[in-house]
């Protein structure tokens, strides 16, 4: 089984997967490295340091915060996951790759399963992953459904490349907060 994903969970020590982890964001790589060395995962789970975005390109990765392990993080563009201006407090230039030239160029094999959580450039992911998508049996993506253009743009893009949803959760500790809409939605084929 492998598993890619931009910002990933650590997978249960007794499945057998290998794990392709995307965080670029320099506050929660040494925190997902430690956790990887700690839990005994350093076989199982491979850290990539650069974004995934559309194409190979260079552009800052935008930051809201400079907390260790903080979220509301993009790159290349200025909106963030509602799809409001982010306001920057820090930024830094990195090079940014594609699902499929990563799966291409780094050698990663074809993912089954992949997680995407990346704070409003999801669109953009996914029209990169488009052979890696057409190949994948289930994707759990966050989307804000207040953010319309992405919600729409994600929705119709992943039933082109054959996918159903399946199922769409947030946790109650969202329940009237700024990320009320925001979902973990479920695609499979």
């Amino acid at each position: 089984m492998l598993i890619l994903g931009f910002i990933v969970a650590m997978p249960q020590k007794v499945r057998e997967c290998k794990v392709y982890a995307f965080e670029p964001s320099i506050f929660n790589l040494e925190w997902l490295g430690k956790n990887v060395f700690l839990n005994k995962l350093v076989e199982k789970i491979v850290v990539i340091s650069n974004p995934l975005t559309e194409i190979i390109s260079q552009n800052t990765l935008n930051f809201s915060s400079a907390e260790w392990g903080g979220a509301l993080t993009t790159f290349g563009q200025s909106y963030g996951h509602d799809g409001k201006d982010l306001k920057k407090v820090f930024q830094f230039s990195t090079l940014g790759i594609s699902m499929n030239d990563a799966k291409n160029l780094l050698k990663i094999p074809q993912p089954e399963y992949i997680k995407i959580d990346v704070d409003g450039i999801e669109y953009l992911i996914l029209k990169g992953g488009e052979k890696v998508l057409l190949n994948t049996k289930e994707l759990l993506i966050e989307v804000n459904e207040k953010f319309v253009k992405q919600k729409n743009s994600c929705d119709q893009y992943l039933k082109k490349l054959g996918f159903d949803l399946k199922e769409k959760k947030r946790s109650d500790l969202f329940k009237n907060t700024d990320f009320s809409s925001s979902y973990n939605q479920i695609w499979v084929k």
